[in-house]
């Protein structure tokens, strides 16, 4: 069981790095006995697009495969943010100054960041404005919301978790949340199947609820850090690592352990239809096609840093960003695909 412990920033960049270590040992052990490793999945071709930025991706989602979005730490005193337009990669600037964790982009082409100093950015595509938050010490590592008007923001304030949602006059306020739920703790990331149905997850396992009148605890059955959520209509997934890889998967009001034998250590989930993708430490990748097991995928590619975040788009693409995400700095950001239509290898303009 993990002590507990309070997750600031500094804290999450330990807890990478510890994690990054834990899974070494994980691989080498597995790597020694082939039975202890989750069978390998077949796969598209995995491409690395791009590697070595002078900032490490944290974020990616888009409306489509020609229209990407990946977000992440601060280069040249702004944070890095990217788009794809389906011919190259373009910079651009949203004028936030610390790191950049998370970004959930509207089908109307509306774009939500948040990260670091309480900040959270709305943008069309072409322009950016930095909304009222109550408090600029916290750190945001998620973000998520039905509709541009109805979202919610989690993350710290150094000393408790916060959750945050929009007050309909362009900015967020507290959200009405029992302060024992949110002791000397973090929160990673929102995700919701409706604005009835919003869960939350954080350091030491914590699962918290919105049933669209309040929020409570539900039973991880972990002391792992729960560090993404995601899902579909039918399927809802939490991953995390550190002390052991854990993948639960919520079946029938109860979290369930999917994690393979031998899986490494993970952080970031993303679901489409009856497909799930799981990305960690070193570049590993798991796949899970409807209830069958999670697959350990063999993406081909000799990575020495980290996946972040996945995305899945509507052609079934995988895309997945990360660097060294370890510990600070944040830097040597990479991005890869797998899918139908590979994009060029070709560094953006920075």
């Amino acid at each position: 069981m993990l002590t507990k412990r309070i997750m600031t920033a500094a804290g999450y960049h330990a807890f990478r790095r510890a994690l990054a270590l834990f899974c070494l040992g994980l691989l080498s052990a597995a790597c020694g006995s082939e039975a202890a490793r989750a069978e390998p999945a077949e796969t598209d071709s995995w491409n690395l697009v791009f590697h070595d930025l002078p900032a490490a991706l944290l974020s990616v989602t888009g409306k489509s495969a020609s229209d990407v979005w990946a977000v992440g730490a601060v280069l040249d005193d702004e944070a890095l943010v990217l788009h794809r337009d389906g011919q190259s990669w373009t910079r651009v600037r949203v004028h936030a100054k610390g790191d950049l964790w998370w970004t959930q982009v509207f089908d109307d082409g509306t774009l939500f960041i948040a990260g670091d100093r309480g900040t959270i950015v709305r943008g069309d595509g072409e322009s950016f404005s930095t909304l009222a938050t109550p408090d600029p010490r916290a750190t945001l590592y998620g973000i998520w919301g039905t509709d541009p008007e109805s979202l919610w923001a989690v993350g710290t304030d150094g000393t408790n978790g916060v959750v945050w949602r929009s007050n309909g006059e362009g900015g967020f306020d507290a959200a009405d949340v029992d302060p024992a739920l949110l002791e000397q703790t973090t929160l990673f990331k929102v995700w919701g199947r409706s604005a009835d149905d919003v869960w939350m997850v954080g350091d030491q396992g914590r699962i918290l609820h919105f049933d669209g009148q309040s929020v409570s605890a539900s039973s991880s059955r972990t002391h792992v850090p729960l560090t993404t959520v995601h899902g579909t209509d039918t399927a809802l997934y939490a991953v995390g690592g550190l002390g052991g890889s854990v993948i639960l998967g919520l079946e029938q009001g109860q979290w369930l352990d999917l994690t393979p034998p031998g899986a490494p250590a993970v952080t970031g989930v993303f679901a489409r239809g009856d497909e799930a993708y799981v990305v960690g430490v070193f570049g590993e990748a798991l796949e899970r096609t409807g209830t069958g097991p999670f697959r350990r995928v063999e993406t081909g590619l000799d990575l020495a840093r980290d996946y972040h975040s996945v995305w899945i788009d509507e052609e079934g693409g995988v895309w997945a960003v990360g660097g060294h995400v370890n510990d600070a700095p944040l830097v040597q950001g990479l991005l890869s695909y797998a899918g139908p239509h590979p994009p060029p290898n070709r560094t953006p303009t920075l």
